[in-house]
């Protein structure tokens, strides 16, 4: 009786799988014994190359009495994960999922130069999608978001107004030092392809560079990324409100100090 109640239980329990969606067990097989907290490389003593791309939607506002600039941003970062690896073979051919963001492994990248501290107010974090990989055994992760950037940039305002900007961005990991996480430029240049100008600034270039800087506080590097706009001011609005109307009214008085005054002889000169 036993035996047959277990055979009963072996065979109830295996229609419950059978009867499971392929992509709910597929989700449930990788996360059963996932643990985010954890990077997810099984030699611990390599790191996690995360690919990092900025794509420019729009430049919102450069400040300069504050020395800031305000722009929204559009951010794909890519790495490997191989404790979320499948086999499709096992899964109906499945070979892309997405997960939501915080039930993974996520890298803590930080814009360093960042006027405002609290995450939820700069990126909104979406779901990530995953490619597994038959021949690295690891799935591709990408999670692209959307962001508004508020960073400091010190203005050279000498030229003014036919003055030309450069302001960067510098991202890298808060926590992981280079053996931990290691990043690299996807390009070398910030995306501009959904770019919508500026009124008040002219985008000539932008550059994208990577440096290994090592601190004093810590015994390895830490890998940096620098993302550079070059931004000419538009001097049209300038010359049309403050420039030709403060040169004329400056003519005119000098004229007026320096014309022989009228018939009743007050001055002459």
């Amino acid at each position: 009786m036993y035996a047959l109640t277990l055979t009963i239980a072996a065979a109830l329990s295996a229609a419950m799988v059978a009867s499971t969606p392929t992509q709910i067990q597929l989700v449930h097989d990788l996360l059963d014994k996932y643990d985010k907290k954890a990077k997810p490389m099984w030699d611990n003593t390599k790191p996690i190359n995360v690919s990092f791309t900025v794509s420019l939607y729009q430049i919102l506002e450069l400040n300069e009495p504050q020395q800031f600039v305000l722009l929204n941003a559009w951010i794909i970062e890519r790495w490997y994960d191989e404790f979320l690896y499948w086999s499709p073979m096992e899964y109906q051919n499945i070979t892309e999922l997405r997960l939501p963001y915080d039930s993974i492994w996520l890298p803590d990248t930080t814009l360093y130069n960042s006027l405002v501290m609290k995450d939820d107010d700069t990126r909104r974090l979406l779901n990530a999608k995953l490619t597994t990989d038959l021949q690295r055994r690891a799935s591709l992760i990408e999670l692209l978001y959307p962001t508004i950037y508020k960073f400091s940039c010190l203005l050279d305002l000498r030229f003014f107004p036919f003055d030309v900007q450069n302001c960067t961005m510098i991202f890298s990991s808060w926590t992981y030092d280079q053996t931990g996480i290691d990043y690299f430029p996807a390009s070398d240049e910030i995306s501009i392809a959904n770019y919508l100008e500026n009124e008040g600034w002219e985008l000539l270039k932008t550059e994208v560079s990577r440096h290994e800087v090592k601190y004093s506080c810590c015994p390895n590097a830490y890998t940096l990324l620098h993302l550079t706009l070059y931004l000419r001011r538009k001097p049209l609005f300038y010359l049309v409100k403050l420039i030709i109307p403060t040169s004329i009214i400056t003519l005119i008085a000098i004229v007026g100090f320096f014309t022989t005054s009228s018939a009743s002889g007050m001055r002459e000169e």
